[in-house]
């Protein structure tokens, strides 16, 4: 991934699931803020997450999980190698994906600011002051009376 922005990330789901022919039960995520809004927000294990993005795995019927911050072992366990090779588990694995669904018809919203967008103050004045202007400039040059 280049970044973390939701549609990223949600794109590189959809690839995924498609690559691997079937979509996990559940799914191991970090912490990352495209996911996890408020971590702990409802009580102990209890977070909010970016509503896109549980429409998101709602329509896919898959359950994200999240590991806990700065706790190497989740960490370590994720990413250590099990001496297997992956095609290979991959295989044994394919069996236990649930079937590709219809993509997600789900809509993006676009992030919001968390400050002000002031407002541009415009250089351009309306035509009519052009029009008056050009028309003045005529009749100086043609000394011409309004």
């Amino acid at each position: 991934m280049t970044d973390e922005r939701l549609e990223t990330l949600l794109g590189c789901h959809e690839r995924a699931f498609y690559y691997f022919g079937g979509i996990p039960r559940e799914v191991l995520y970090d912490n990352m803020r495209t996911v996890v809004t408020d971590r702990d927000r409802y009580g102990p294990g209890l977070h909010r997450c970016n509503r896109t993005f549980l429409d998101f795995a709602r329509h896919y019927g898959s359950l994200p999980r999240f590991w806990q911050p700065y706790r190497a072992k989740t960490n370590a366990r994720l990413h250590a190698t099990t001496g297997e090779v992956p095609l290979m588990r991959l295989e044994l694995e394919r069996e236990r994906l649930q079937p590709m669904p219809s993509p997600w018809p789900g809509l993006i919203q676009p992030a919001r600011s968390k400050r002000p967008i002031p407002t541009p103050h415009g250089y351009q004045h309306s035509l009519q002051v052009y029009e008056e202007l050009i028309s003045a400039e005529v009749r100086s040059a043609f000394n011409i009376s309004a």
